[in-house]
């Protein structure tokens, strides 16, 4: 039911202050309607004033500033946090040279900031969340330190993530979140993050926590039994001679050459041991060239080379291996090509050989990273259903079969969902996130049975009445 408010409060922050520089009372605050769901979505709001009387001309409230909104409800004893937003650009609404309102449109505090920063951060073999080393904490700390990880769980499953400007939310709604097998959610400053099997069921769910009527559906909408995922490419070793025990000068005409064995069309990189002579400026240079009858067709010309990799002196490796990633290109059919090393001027830099001339060096070949992730039984009971997954941010294996297995797992099943407006004190409490049991009760033959997560919540205040609306869905296929 629409439930009687006995008071409501909004507060305002200006950014990294922790003290309101604006109170407004119920008086005040004439309306708010907020949409919220859980899952990483950016929650939106708008919270309108009531400045007949002028009271709010020098409100101060601009875009980026902090929300705090809280609630009583009859019955529920005192004020309690609603909603944790940050501001829009607000509008005034006048009527002739009459004052009227305030309008503040706002989203959530937590998943706006996190939709506005950016990582180009690469991790392998990484814990997910839970210690000062784990990916979403680093993440956090880096790049979002407004945000509170007292909430994230331990997380101690690894895996790979390569990012290259990708904006965090996505990266823990669409990454993270899947692999964990977490629920996602802000409460206030912080950030929730904690797996499905570990969230505490918070009270039971029966048909008396709504009012009127009750919708329970299904939908096939997400339902899959295979899937494919084309990540990007790896590369492993072709040929190579490691073995180093002295080194030789390469310039622009003494070159050191080698042909080396391949066993497909295009060699990925070079690695070689460089030693760089810090007072040359000279950069060195990586080519590759065809055989003509034991030798690189036209050494002397770079226009004859298949690929041609160079690197400044400030890149090269002082003593050690220095990683050549060489353009696209196709190796002649059945032909190991020349490896040419030289550099662009007459000073030049030392390049590493095993006492014999040998070149130290290692020539890699691409390989494209995929795999497929399927459920047989789902596939007989509810017919074959593909999907394909394309990301070439997914640099290794496990990567790729992190990101299959994550899809996979809770969309071999119809989703079911519950929605209603609130009755009960207890059901206006739920927020997106939280976990409720709905075993105990009768549903009248719905197949309604188990956890059910809340997904959405909608609320709207006006005159001192508050109406929640809420989306459960079955945990077990969020």
């Amino acid at each position: 039911m629409t439930r009687t408010v006995t008071d409501v409060e909004l507060r305002a922050y200006k950014p990294q202050e922790n003290t309101a520089f604006a109170t407004i009372s119920n008086t005040g605050i004439q309306s708010v309607d907020i949409s919220e769901r859980a899952q990483g979505e950016i929650d939106q709001g708008s919270i309108t004033i009531d400045n007949t009387d002028g009271t709010y001309d020098d409100l101060g409230l601009t875009t980026g500033d902090r929300l705090e909104f809280d609630v009583a409800l009859a019955g529920g004893g005192g004020l309690s946090r609603r909603w944790t937003a940050i501001a829009k650009p607000p509008t005034y609404t006048l009527e002739g040279a009459r004052r009227r309102q305030i309008e503040i449109p706002a989203r959530d505090f937590v998943f706006a900031t996190l939709s506005w920063r950016q990582a180009y951060n690469d991790f392998e073999d990484r814990q997910i969340a839970g210690s000062d080393t784990a990916i979403l904490d680093r993440l956090l700390v880096t790049d979002a330190p407004e945000i509170d990880r007292s909430q994230i769980a331990t997380v101690a499953q690894t895996t790979d993530l390569f990012l290259n400007g990708r904006d965090l939310r996505s990266v823990i709604v669409e990454d993270l979140a899947p692999i964990a097998d977490a629920v996602v959610a802000q409460d206030g400053t912080s950030l929730v993050f904690e797996p499905l099997s570990e969230i505490s069921v918070k009270h039971p769910l029966t048909p008396g926590d709504f009012r009127n009527e009750i919708s329970i559906s299904g939908s096939d909408d997400d339902l899959i039994t295979l899937v494919r995922v084309d990540g990007g490419t790896d590369y492993a070793v072709d040929d190579e001679q490691t073995t180093q025990s002295t080194t030789t000068r390469v310039t622009e005409t003494d070159r050191l050459t080698t042909r080396i064995n391949t066993r497909k069309s295009e060699v990925d990189r070079v690695e070689v041991y460089t030693q760089r002579d810090s007072g040359s400026s000279d950069k060195l240079v990586v080519r590759l060239q065809a055989d003509d009858g034991g030798a690189p067709i036209a050494i002397n010309d770079r226009t004859s080379d298949i690929a041609t990799k160079e690197l400044a002196s400030d890149f090269l490796d002082s003593d050690g291996l220095t990683t050549f990633i060489l353009p696209d290109h196709t190796l002649p059919p059945d032909e190991n090509p020349w490896l040419i090393v030289e550099a662009t001027g007459s000073t030049g830099h030392d390049v590493g050989t095993d006492g014999s001339g040998n070149m130290t060096y290692t020539a890699s070949y691409p390989y494209p990273l995929l795999t497929r992730a399927r459920d047989s039984g789902a596939a007989d009971e509810y017919r074959r259903r593909d999907e394909r997954i394309t990301d070439d941010s997914l640099g290794t294996f496990q990567a790729v079969q992190d990101k299959a297995t994550s899809r996979l797992r809770h969309a071999t099943r119809p989703a079911w969902q519950i929605s209603g407006e609130a009755e009960s004190l207890r059901a206006h409490r739920l927020t997106p996130g939280d976990v409720v049991d709905t075993t105990a009760t009768d549903w009248q033959g719905a197949p309604v049975d188990g956890a059910y997560i809340v997904t959405e919540r909608a609320t709207s205040y006006d005159a001192a009445r508050l109406t929640t609306d809420l989306t459960l869905q079955e945990a077990s296929s969020l």
